[in-house]
């Protein structure tokens, strides 16, 4: 996933540098690819000065985003927004796949700026 002005997504849960997600081994990294692909259309990496924010959100069943909060400031609070308001324009993304149980995945996602 890295290339995507993303960091990293570990599958494995637990705290790290990169993004991850609250389950461990989550079923399907093809479904991660697919959601940073459809964040990607709302958010831009490239600004006037390098950070990285790291913010939390939970998709629903049905794909739609919630709960999106600042997790981690890159210190620049345009950073942070522009992070947030790529989230908040996307609303939705698919729907989790049939093969993961849970109403729900939170995901912590690293947002990388450069200049």
């Amino acid at each position: 996933n890295r290339g995507m002005g993303f960091g990293g997504l570990s599958t494995g849960g637990g705290l790290g540098s990169g993004s991850y997600l609250d389950v461990k081994n989550f079923c399907c990294p093809d479904y991660l690819v697919t959601m940073l692909q459809v964040l990607q259309k709302n958010w831009s990496a490239r600004q006037e000065v390098d950070g990285e924010t790291l913010v939390k959100f939970r998709i629903q069943r049905d794909g739609r985003l919630t709960d999106i909060e600042l997790e981690r400031s890159s210190g620049f609070p345009a950073l942070d927004l522009t992070a947030q308001r790529a989230l908040f324009q996307t609303q939705r993304v698919p729907a989790l796949p049939s093969a993961f149980p849970d109403d729900s995945l939170t995901v912590h996602l690293r947002f990388e700026y450069r200049r």
